[in-house]
């Protein structure tokens, strides 16, 4: 299975160097993207969100605390990863009770660990096994209430649009004749780009004579 090799990684982990089209590939679940190396065919999931995404989201946190589009982006991102550790975990536990080769056996146990689920090995597996599936259940209740946050502070849309689509909207929007490449803007910039678009379309308080 593809999800027990790995490969080594030299990865990204500032805002301020790793493309908004990264930033963006990897929010929606494919961490590949937060390698430096191309063409990367498989990633120990775990490890890659250890090393490099969590850093990055609370970089990116503490820059812009006060931005609803960073809000919306660290959302999207706790999203996408809730639903992706609930299906690739459900997946491995799935193996874990299933297999008869001990060497795979032992992998899934590990992976299952590496996404945050603490397993006595010295206790039934079966048990162990439904405590984990128990707390899989129970954390779609979290990734409904994510996504009805993310609705709240999202009227525009934003989270719902493709990455070219916000760049369409913030050429547009900026009117300036600027062509943005999201393969070579940082994450940094891009929120500029943002913070921009917002100062040029607030409304102008008109003075009362």
């Amino acid at each position: 299975m593809d999800f027990f090799k790995n490969t080594t990684l030299d990865l990204y982990l500032s805002t301020d160097e790793i493309s908004i089209y990264r930033f963006d590939k990897a929010a929606n679940g494919d961490l590949r993207y937060l390698s430096k190396k191309e063409n990367i065919s498989r990633v120990k999931i775990g490890e890659a969100y250890n090393l490099a995404w969590k850093n990055l989201q609370n970089e990116y946190s503490e820059k812009f605390s006060n931005s609803s589009i960073v809000r919306i982006f660290l959302l999207r991102g706790e999203i996408n990863y809730l639903i992706s550790r609930y299906r690739i975990v459900s997946s491995l536990v799935d193996t874990a009770i299933s297999t008869t080769d001990n060497d795979i056996f032992k992998l899934a146990l590990e992976e299952i660990e590496k996404w945050g689920f603490k397993i006595n090995k010295e206790s039934d597996l079966n048990s162990e096994m439904n405590k984990v599936l128990t707390s899989l259940k129970n954390s779609t209740n979290k990734i409904k209430r994510k996504k009805n946050e993310l609705s709240e502070i999202d009227k525009e849309g934003v989270s719902k649009m493709t990455l070219a689509q916000q760049k369409s909207k913030l050429e547009t929007g900026l009117g300036d004749g600027r062509i943005i490449d999201t393969k070579k803007t940082t994450v940094d910039e891009w929120h500029a780009y943002w913070e921009d678009l917002k100062a040029k379309t607030k409304p102008q308080k008109r003075n009362v004579k």
